[in-house]
């Protein structure tokens, strides 16, 4: 799990990459079930128990305000998850509870949506495209199966009345757009 938004951390937040299972993030990420936090005690004591690595553990010491209780809840798209939010509580306001834990929840699933929408419509627009690329392919070979029909047609035409070869030659370089050699 890598950092891709943050706020009140410096970018050295960035190299807190933690695995499912370390951590309280890689924990929530691995479960799919949101926790919350109410003491710093509380978050260290939960960071330890899932085997934070130690250049995690110091990324976090060195970069994070210490937080007074935190929430930390999946993101999930199609009932997999993609991604973690967590919420630093920087000053204790009152104990975090379930129903807050649920509120961010449901934030957390409305981030869900919006990913897998932001997905559909680049799907979509990759498809519109390719369909677009096709559609002018087989415009290009409409107009060459047109004029392949057309000159077969004309020297059809032109063989049945018994034109002479200059007479077909140049007809036969006008029907080309001049791309035919000229008649002896």
């Amino acid at each position: 799990l890598i950092p891709k938004t943050y706020i009140h951390f410096p970018p050295l937040i960035e190299q807190f990459q933690t695995k499912p299972n370390e951590a309280i993030t890689g924990r929530v990420f691995a479960t799919g079930i949101g926790e919350f936090f109410n003491s710093y005690d509380e978050i260290m004591a939960a960071m330890y128990h899932q085997n934070v690595s130690p250049r995690n553990l110091q990324t976090i010491l060195k970069s994070a305000h210490v937080p007074q209780a935190a929430l930390c809840v999946p993101i999930t798209v199609d009932a997999k998850p993609i991604g973690i939010m967590i919420l630093h509580q920087l000053q204790k306001k009152r104990d975090l509870t379930q129903e807050d834990l649920l509120f961010f929840q449901a934030f957390a699933d409305q981030v869900g949506v919006a990913i897998q929408k932001a997905q559909y419509y680049e799907q979509m627009t990759e498809k519109v495209k390719e369909a677009h690329e096709l559609s002018l392919a087989l415009e290009t070979k409409h107009t060459l199966l047109k004029q392949r029909y057309d000159v077969h047609a004309t020297l059809n035409q032109l063989l049945l009345q018994n034109e002479p070869i200059s007479v077909i030659l140049n007809e036969l370089k006008n029907k080309l757009d001049g791309t035919f050699p000229e008649a002896p």
